[in-house]
């Protein structure tokens, strides 16, 4: 239960003020895209929002009231999924946060395991499209670097995905 709920998070410095940013970009756009290189703390940013979003918010940065729920997306959607969770959403009349992260689980354990990792460029590019038809939660984007700066370049990388990064781009922090 919440209110049993114990928790010591560290919060000092610019690791602070980078979350009271992402906190002032989820109540404001409702989605926000981390991005930045491998092992820089876009996963552990999330997981900090996404803690304190359940505790009710971050001092006076956040929700007025705590969120109820996380949903983690693993792998990607399917077209169709974000009308399913915005219909969660409306049946339950429960907050909740939506995260998304395309980097493999043996990258946290296993940091070598990226060097060889390949991305499922149709997978993120639909998982994406999905992610911004979901209106009634807010969303948390974590996409490394590499992949972003992959599909930015011209003439490489999936022009349809390229299309879907310059629709979040608002929504960037990096």
């Amino acid at each position: 239960a919440k209110n049993e709920l114990v928790t010591d998070l560290a919060d000092a410095s610019k690791f602070r003020e980078v979350a009271e940013y992402v906190f002032n970009k989820l109540d404001k756009d409702r989605r926000v895209v981390l991005i930045g290189p491998r092992g820089i703390g876009k996963s552990t940013l999330a997981t900090y929002v996404t803690c304190r979003s359940l505790l009710g918010g971050l001092g006076s940065k956040g929700p007025n009231e705590p969120v109820d729920a996380v949903i983690h997306i693993e792998k990607s959607l399917k077209p169709g999924d974000a009308l399913m969770i915005n219909n969660l959403v409306e049946d339950t009349k429960r907050r909740f946060v939506v995260i998304y992260d395309p980097s493999p689980i043996e990258a946290y354990y296993k940091p070598e395991a990226m060097q060889r990792a390949r991305y499922d460029i149709k997978g993120i590019r639909e998982t994406l499209k999905e992610l911004m038809e979901v209106r009634n939660a807010w969303v948390v984007i974590i996409l490394p670097r590499e992949l972003y700066e992959q599909v930015q370049r011209v003439g490489e990388g999936d022009v349809d995905l390229r299309q879907v990064l310059d629709n979040l781009e608002k929504n960037v922090v990096t």
